[in-house]
């Protein structure tokens, strides 16, 4: 249901829905969408947006295909921080994502000059 490539497709307030969600799976299924959308700090329209792109018609169906998901995953790990490293390690162990390795090995090596830029919270 969390492909790489659907998570990579959300942007911040998306992405902040799918935190909400992967952390409160348990109760998760059980809320409007306006409860969600209260509860991870976005609109309704977020929500939405963030339901198309893990290709659900809307919240209803979103809710079923996570149920689903959640009786067909293994059992969640007491260790959640641990889990989550080993969800990531699961979700690039595939075809797709060494495709998108190559191809980013390929434009680095035709590349004459590199320049890194970046945004974040490390405090580096």
């Amino acid at each position: 249901m969390f492909s790489h490539a659907a998570i990579a497709s959300l942007n911040n307030l998306e992405m902040m829905v799918y935190h909400y969600v992967i952390k409160n799976r348990d109760t998760v299924m059980y809320m409007t969408i306006r409860e969600l959308a209260d509860a991870a700090g976005v609109s309704t329209t977020t929500v939405m947006r963030f339901c198309r792109k893990l290709n659900c018609d809307g919240y209803s169906e979103f809710r079923v295909r996570f149920k689903l998901y959640l009786e067909q995953e293994e059992p969640q790990q007491t260790n959640f921080g641990a889990s989550e490293i080993i969800s990531f390690f699961k979700s690039v162990n595939n075809d797709e994502f060494d495709k998108l390795l190559d191809r980013a090995v390929d434009v680095i090596l035709a590349s004459e000059r590199i320049i890194f830029v970046g945004a974040g919270t490390s405090g580096h």
